[in-house]
């Protein structure tokens, strides 16, 4: 049995969506042998049971945190209360 992580982020309007983040238990799969990983429209983590971790979510926010800077944008996110959503300092 495969298993992947998907996480998907955009607004109530759907107008403005994130890159998905893909979660699955291998860095490159056979499927992708002859693709580069950076075209993909996703973006690509690895753990060994294809599961959201706090260090995957905290490196997704803090570069979509540094894009929303660049973009002089302010948001409010709205996350539960899942173990790999750690408490992060504004």
């Amino acid at each position: 049995m495969d298993r992947i992580t998907i996480l998907c982020c955009a607004n109530m309007s759907g107008t403005d969506k994130q890159k998905l983040l893909v979660i699955g238990k291998n860095s490159k799969s056979r499927c992708f042998k002859c693709t580069r990983m950076n075209g993909l429209p996703v973006d690509c983590h690895a753990n060994k049971n294809a599961w959201m971790t706090s260090d995957i979510f905290q490196n997704y926010l803090m570069s979509w945190d540094k894009s929303l800077q660049r973009e002089k944008r302010n948001i409010f996110l709205l996350v539960d209360n899942c173990s790999a959503h750690p408490n992060l300092a504004a």
